[in-house]
């Protein structure tokens, strides 16, 4: 005869993924209120770009289209951001014809050098 099972206690140090998609992080703060600060939609294709590189897991990798769903934004604004967060000193974008762009997101360390005013013209 089996001795009835008792009920399972929750372990506290179980992590269940959260549904849907989410950031990896640590993202800096600093960063992401620089981005912010851009005109346009900088600061929704920052998100995305950390988005991807939590999905990438790396730092430097193509641009794909699902920055610009993410961003809820068209090819033109994508790019005009890459543009904005790139002066910024955030990123580096290496651009080829016929390809999307390859980005590397920069550390907030380089890229507190410059200033937000001097960034946005």
């Amino acid at each position: 005869m089996t001795q009835p099972s008792k009920p399972r206690k929750a372990n506290p140090q179980t992590v269940t993924k959260p549904a849907g998609k989410f950031i990896l992080g640590p993202v800096c703060f600093t960063w992401l209120a620089r981005a912010n600060a851009l005109p346009g939609k900088a600061g929704a294709v920052g998100l995305a770009l950390w988005f991807l590189q939590g999905v990438t897991r790396s730092s430097r990798f193509r641009l794909t289209r699902e920055v610009e769903q993410l961003a809820a934004c068209n090819r033109q604004a994508t790019y005009h951001a890459l543009t904005a967060l790139e002066q910024a000193g955030l990123i580096t974008a290496v651009r080829c014809t016929g390809a999307r762009p390859i980005v590397t997101i920069l550390p907030a360390g380089i890229a507190a050098n410059r200033p937000i005013a001097a960034a946005a013209t």
